[in-house]
């Protein structure tokens, strides 16, 4: 009798362990649909440009649900291939700006630099556009612009960054 009380122990244990498993999987599910991935993307990347030819690139940010008012974008681009012309603003959703400066020249050679810190008063959410970057292809090559880490989205409600995906 000993033995039998023991093994239904070990069994309702085990019943106790499977369904705290199973909870907190469903949990991690329910969460995870329901938790927006918000994006920073720069649009085209890559091309095939003529020389001397402006272009124009769109910088965007996608919080989906999310209501966002700061954005930071920092990009980078192959100063040996493409001439840094202009940043317009001018239908962006962020209308305070902090910071916007484009260069053909950084820390680093041959590596030009825009950078973007723009912010709204009342926050967007969904797809928005943070500015427009006019380039010119100045040499032939591949030529690909990108953001960096250091990009980011600011939750309007507690000023974390959400960014998770730059590309």
């Amino acid at each position: 009798m000993g033995t039998l009380a023991k093994s239904k122990k070990i069994s309702i244990k085990q019943l106790s362990i499977i369904i705290a498993i199973a909870l907190l999987v469903g949990a991690y599910f329910i969460y995870m649909s329901f938790a927006a991935a918000t994006t920073m993307t720069v649009s085209p990347t890559t091309g095939s440009k003529p020389l001397g030819t402006d272009f124009v690139v769109d910088v965007r940010v996608n919080s989906d649900t999310e209501d966002i008012n700061t954005v930071r974008s920092n990009i980078s681009f192959p100063a040996d291939k493409l001439q840094f012309v202009s940043i317009d603003t001018s239908t962006s959703a962020f209308s305070i700006q902090a910071v916007n400066f484009g260069s053909n020249t950084s820390a680093t050679p041959n590596v030009g630099a825009v950078k973007l810190e723009r912010g709204t008063i009342t926050s967007v959410r969904g797809d928005q556009l943070i500015a427009r970057v006019t380039f010119r292809p100045i040499a032939t090559g591949s030529a690909t612009i990108s953001l960096d880490s250091t990009s980011l989205a600011l939750r309007s409600s507690d000023n974390t960054n959400i960014l998770t995906i730059r590309n």
